[in-house]
């Protein structure tokens, strides 16, 4: 199974987990890491901990909160082709797509699965009301 692991500024990455975990129930291979500017070498180290207590061996998907923020540049180092894939702009259809796609699948194809959920996921609303034609 692919590990999700949401690096994000203050509490953003937990409220995300659980609310997935609300839609879901509980899910293996999840964590949420909050970056603080103060403690960037701690967090690295933190990242690393939390990356392997997840267990996960079929790779890892990050999903950061903003690309060029804290903490998208804080994962960099984890970047690797085979195993590990960096998502940036995390929102929560993007998140559920990660944890209902992920079995089978390589972390280059959910991080694609992702983007493509993360950007339908973004609406203006009242463009999709007007657009539906009445019953």
């Amino acid at each position: 199974m692919i590990g999700i692991l949401l690096v994000t500024h203050g509490e953003i990455g937990a409220a995300m987990v659980a609310a997935a975990e609300y839609i879901l129930g509980s899910q293996e291979c999840l964590a949420a890491i909050t970056v603080e500017s103060h403690q960037l070498p701690l967090t690295e180290q933190h990242i690393r901990a939390v990356i392997a207590s997840l267990g996960c061996r079929d790779g890892l998907v990050i999903l950061t909160d903003m690309y060029g923020g804290t903490p998208s540049n804080t994962s960099l180092p984890f970047l690797d082709r085979e195993q590990v894939e960096i998502v940036a702009g995390v929102n929560l259809p993007m998140l559920i797509k990660c944890l209902t796609r992920r079995e089978g699948a390589t972390p280059a194809d959910l991080a694609q699965q992702a983007l493509e959920a993360g950007r339908r996921g973004i609406l203006v609303t009242r463009a999709v009301l007007d657009a539906t034609p009445p019953k």
